[in-house]
This record gives structure tokens, C-alpha cells and sequence, in this order.
């Protein structure tokens, strides 16, 4: 009879969490740091085979070019392997990809709300969230 009586009370808190989770949006993609991780069979499988962008950002910047080629469908004037390799070693292009990639994560962390300072103080410290 007692167990009746608890189920009874938990019907509108569970009615009530169905509705507050069919409000919600969808799941974001993972980030790349949760994603790096992973044991990289589950990773890739997580990915789709996009890109995962830490590690060397020349690679990823290579691998990012790659991707954007493919998807294009478009030829480039030289081999696709000349390409990357020409990204990977132009000092310029990766600074502004380091920079362009340092400028969209203080963005991101500015605007999450689940981001907490005092848990990541060397992120705030990297990122100086405070000075945007």
C-alpha cells in the first residue's frame, strides 16, 4: 500500500519532466575536446569522419581545406596532397587559423551558460573571457 501511495505522488513530477524534455532543443554536437577523449574507433564513429580539430592545427587545417575541396566538388589547380602540404607549411595562414579558432571558442565560451570560470581557470586564463 505504501509503495501505491509514492507512485502516486511522483505521477506529475514525471508528467511534468516529459513536457519540460519535449521543450527542450536538441542535443549540440559534442565538442571536440569531449570527442578527443574518446578511443578513436569511437571517436570516428562519433564524428561522421569530419574532422576533429585538436592535435596539430596544421593537420587540421589540412584536413578542414580537404573536406571544404570535397564537398565543393571542385578540381584544384594542383594535386589535392600539394594543396594540404602548402597549407600546413604557410606560417601566415596558420596564424590566422590559430587566431580565427582562438577568437571562435571565446565567443562560445562568452555565450555558454553552462561555462563556469572557476571550474577551468587556465581556459579563462588562455582565452581572457573577461575582455571581449
Amino acid at each position: 500500500m505504501n509503495s501505491l501511495f509514492l507512485f502516486k505522488d511522483w505521477v506529475p513530477i514525471i508528467a511534468r519532466d516529459v513536457q519540460r524534455q519535449r521543450r527542450q532543443a536538441p542535443q549540440a554536437p559534442f565538442s571536440n575536446a569531449y570527442l578527443s577523449g574518446m578511443p578513436s574507433k569511437r571517436r570516428k564513429i562519433m564524428t561522421n569522419g569530419s574532422p576533429v580539430l585538436l592535435g596539430q592545427s596544421q593537420s587540421a587545417l589540412s584536413d578542414i581545406l580537404f573536406q571544404a575541396i570535397s564537398n565543393a566538388n571542385v578540381q584544384p589547380l594542383h594535386n589535392i596532397e600539394e594543396v594540404k602540404k602548402d597549407a600546413s607549411q604557410d606560417v601566415l595562414l596558420q596564424s590566422s587559423f590559430n587566431e580565427h579558432m582562438k577568437n571562435a571558442i571565446q565567443e562560445r565560451l562568452h555565450r555558454d551558460l553552462d561555462y563556469c570560470s572557476e571550474r577551468f581557470p587556465n581556459a579563462e586564463k588562455y582565452f581572457n573571457i573577461d575582455h571581449i
